[in-house]
């Protein structure tokens, strides 16, 4: 067994703060988008729980926008797996927004994989920004799974909005891919109103994961894999 990273829970709790503006919905795809209540928990490293926020250039966001990894690296890319038995599991996260999440078992056994693509920000203290922040995620992902006794084969892809207060701003499931055998590829963009405060920082996230389970005589396999993400932010209209 792989041992998993020590973690700050990221609840679910309801929105308050932000309202969903669009989703556009998955393109060449059979499995329907989740709402926001339900699903996994995930979790934010600790290291990254303290690390310094990024600081936004007010003049720029006000006037024109700011967008990663255009204007600056993804300043958390976090990969994490763990398997069990005849489980495989492998995970990638990189800085320019590619990032990667394989599960696969053979036999008895289970495997996880998952992936923080993400940025920490603030813009420092004085009066809030109402601004509008939009996710955009392109990628492939693919799941099988064969056998006589059921396993189990999913990938999913998450994104939220957290301050380092531990307010919960928004959790929004955007897809979650199940089933015997599926192979699409997708692009997802959603679209947040948020009033950013000062001296508070933020966490603005995608999180994939992939998860394998099966027992004797049979095969599971789920991969998710991000070629291009990208976060905007720019004055609210």
């Amino acid at each position: 067994m792989i041992a998993r990273d020590a973690a700050d829970t990221i609840p679910s709790v309801p929105n308050r703060h932000c309202r969903v503006l669009t989703l556009v919905t998955l393109t060449c795809m059979t499995a329907a988008p989740i709402g926001c209540g339900g699903g996994a928990n995930f979790e934010l490293p600790s290291h990254h729980a303290r690390r310094s926020s990024a600081r936004v250039d007010r003049t720029q966001l006000t006037r024109g926008g700011i967008g990663i990894p255009a204007d600056a690296p993804f300043n958390i890319a976090h990969p994490n797996s763990s398997n069990d038995g005849g489980g495989q599991a492998a995970a990638s996260a990189e800085p320019d927004g590619r990032a990667s999440c394989r599960a696969a078992v053979a036999g008895a056994g289970s495997a996880t994989a998952e992936f923080l693509l993400g940025h920490k920000f603030d813009i420092g203290s004085g009066d809030g920004l109402d601004v509008l922040i939009q996710i955009d995620a392109a990628g492939t992902y693919r799941h099988s799974a064969a056998g006589e006794q059921t396993p189990e084969a999913a990938a999913e892809l998450w994104a939220f909005v957290k301050d380092t207060n531990g307010v919960m701003l928004r959790r929004e499931a955007l897809f979650a891919g199940t089933g015997d055998v599926a192979e699409r590829s997708f692009q997802q963009i959603v679209q947040f109103e948020i009033k950013l405060g000062g001296d508070v920082g933020y966490y603005v996230m995608l999180v994939g994961r992939a998860t394998a389970t099966g027992i004797e005589d049979c095969r599971a396999e789920a991969e998710l894999s991000l070629r291009s993400a990208s976060l905007s932010m720019r004055p609210r209209p």
